[in-house]
């Protein structure tokens, strides 16, 4: 017997199991690997637009998306180049005195 989802090579479901005991597969089913695996192979079977990340990147509003990029822009800029955290306030008070409209929600620590 193989289990679908699991791809632990230590698992006995994934290089087949002859026990057929009902408790035995139970555990396998209620154990934290098979449900994880479980949960992520659905994700990637999920219908396109069902996932909750999407949703929440749907429900906002085109301004609010602008300005999130432009967040996310600052920070991957910041990483990239190896400067610390605490260069992101002053990153985006210079593009707010650039005329950038930048969130002030998540600039105020």
């Amino acid at each position: 017997m193989f289990c679908k989802y699991c791809t632990d090579p230590n698992s006995q479901y994934v290089s087949g199991c002859s026990n057929f005991h009902i408790t035995s597969l139970r555990k396998h089913m209620k154990s934290e690997f098979h449900k994880k695996a479980a949960s992520l192979e659905m994700a990637k079977n999920a219908a396109p637009g069902t996932m909750p990340a999407e949703k929440a990147i749907e429900a906002l509003s085109q301004a609010e998306f602008s300005k999130m990029c432009r967040l996310f822009r600052i920070c991957h800029s910041s990483c990239k180049h190896d400067r610390p955290f605490s260069d992101f306030v002053w990153m985006c008070d210079l593009q707010k005195a650039l005329g950038v409209d930048v969130v002030v929600l998540f600039v105020l620590f």
